[in-house]
């Protein structure tokens, strides 16, 4: 896909992952080239909200990231405004909402997403339901 001349590529998570942790694998070498050349207006980056999210999960769990450390690398990521998404002021504020919330992520996008959708909020989390009742 092409937007005004500049191609713009899909990103799976393990390419987003590549490029936010250090290693000298030629892997890693190939994702910083990419991001680069997104930084440098060569292409722009479609970054899935899906994929957003799994990142977040494999950094939490796989890589035992802080909480913090992980909502700063991701917030730092989707302010790059050669970063698309249509729904990309919505990660942030999901963002902002999980670094305030004892909730998981993806709890916060769907507390964002149905705000912003103005949609009810059904779940039998508890703490999910107090967020959306503003308690």
């Amino acid at each position: 896909m092409k937007a005004k001349g500049v191609e713009t590529v899909c990103v799976d998570s393990n390419v987003v992952l590549r490029f936010l942790l250090s290693g000298g694998s030629v892997l890693n070498d190939k994702a910083k080239e990419l991001f680069k050349n997104g930084e440098d207006g060569k292409i722009k980056i479609y970054l899935d909200e899906v994929i957003f999210a799994e990142v977040i999960w494999v950094l939490l769990s796989f890589y035992k990231m802080e909480k913090t450390e992980v909502g700063e690398r991701m917030a730092k990521l989707v302010a790059c405004k050669w970063i698309v998404n249509s729904k990309k002021k919505l990660f942030a504020k999901a963002l902002t909402t999980w670094s305030k919330a004892k909730l998981s992520y993806v709890d916060c996008w769907l507390y964002v997403l149905s705000r912003d959708l103005g949609l009810q909020m059904k779940s039998f989390d508890l703490a999910l339901m107090k967020l959306a009742h503003g308690r």
